[in-house]
This record gives structure tokens, C-alpha cells and sequence, in this order.
């Protein structure tokens, strides 16, 4: 005897006596249409959802003179950050 959970998982509608045949075919047209869900929300490898793995891009090489040249920007910008801030410090005083 089929149990009535599986019956009503697989959607018959009639209780009657089915054949073997029958059941196994309402049983894959059910496992089909999993495996579609399944390939819908993220694929059958259990793969997360988002980008793949190693799809962030290059990240381009900085020669000697850009790093150098990105180096002074960057303390010129600290110490402008820093006169700001002791300017602000004297004045509420």
C-alpha cells in the first residue's frame, strides 16, 4: 500500500488501485520537476547563489613610479587631514 503523504506529493487524484507503471511514472514526473526547482534557485552542484568564484576581475600591476607617485598624494592628503583637524582643535578651545 502507497502511504497517503506520497499519494498527495505526487498528485493523484483518485485512490483507486494504480499500477506499478503508473505510480513509477507519477514518481518521476515528480523527481523532474524537483530537479528543475532545484537547477532554478542555484544548480544541482549546491553552488550558492551570487558570483562564481574567481570572477572579480584582474587587478592591474602598479609600476615602481605609480606606487611612489600614489604614495606622496596619499601623505599630502594625511597631512592636510591633520592641519584640518589641529585647526578645528584650536578653535574650540
Amino acid at each position: 500500500m502507497i502511504p497517503r503523504q506520497l499519494l498527495l506529493s505526487v498528485r493523484i487524484v483518485t485512490l483507486g488501485i494504480m499500477s506499478t507503471e503508473q505510480i513509477l511514472t507519477l514518481l518521476i514526473a515528480e523527481r523532474d520537476r524537483i530537479e528543475r526547482a532545484i537547477a532554478a534557485l542555484g544548480g544541482a552542484k549546491g553552488g550558492s547563489a551570487g558570483r562564481p568564484a574567481g570572477a572579480g576581475g584582474i587587478r592591474r600591476a602598479r609600476t615602481p613610479e605609480q606606487r611612489q607617485a600614489q604614495s606622496e598624494k596619499m601623505k599630502q592628503y594625511w597631512a592636510s587631514r591633520k592641519a584640518e583637524s589641529s585647526t578645528k582643535k584650536a578653535k574650540k578651545k
